[in-house]
């Protein structure tokens, strides 16, 4: 198995962990290493986006990187502050924590045509039973079935990954049902 989880730590209705998120908060979260080739730009792009139409939106980023400085200039240039938390590198044992405090989960992949990747973090978010939203791109596409276990954004485009926050912001029951798929 090229990878996988542990379904006896990463599954649906782990207590979710503590991150003084306000309450009410559409949380959309992003757990992985914070380089370009992560998306961490596209993601930041979208999530300006999603916070211009959803004031309600708080993005938690969980991980570490070559990236993070950038993103924390991000979020100051963008008046971001108080709807980003940046969680840091965290044990994987406490992964499943994190997650569960999520209402949304990202996998805001670049365009590229060498494009290798899977994704070790869907398995995780699917797993744990969070709503998904991930680029159209490589192995990700015979993961994610789009609108069936997850949505399918355009990779590369901080619009369209926006876009398809916000409808699972405006339709809980769908989030719900992509989620439970």
């Amino acid at each position: 198995v090229g990878n996988a989880v542990d379904p006896q730590r990463f599954r649906p209705g782990v207590a979710p962990r503590d991150f003084a998120i306000p309450a009410g908060a559409f949380t959309i979260g992003f757990t992985g290493s914070l380089k370009r080739w992560h998306g961490v730009d596209i993601m930041m792009e979208a999530f300006a986006i999603v916070r211009r139409e959803a004031p309600d939106a708080h993005l938690l980023v969980v991980g570490d990187g070559p990236e993070r400085g950038w993103i924390e200039g991000y979020v100051r240039g963008a008046r971001l502050g108080g709807a980003v938390t940046m969680a840091g590198w965290m044990d994987h044992v406490d992964l499943p924590s994190a997650l569960a405090a999520m209402d949304a989960a990202i996998a805001p992949y670049p365009d590229s045509a060498n494009f290798y990747f899977s994704p070790l973090k869907l398995f995780e978010y699917l797993a744990t039973g969070r709503p998904i939203v991930a680029s159209r791109i490589g192995q990700i596409t015979e993961l994610i079935r789009d609108d069936d276990n997850g949505l399918l954004a355009a990779p590369g485009d901080p619009q369209a990954l926006a876009q398809a926050l916000l409808a699972l912001r405006a339709d809980p029951v769908r989030a719900k049902r992509l989620a439970a798929a």
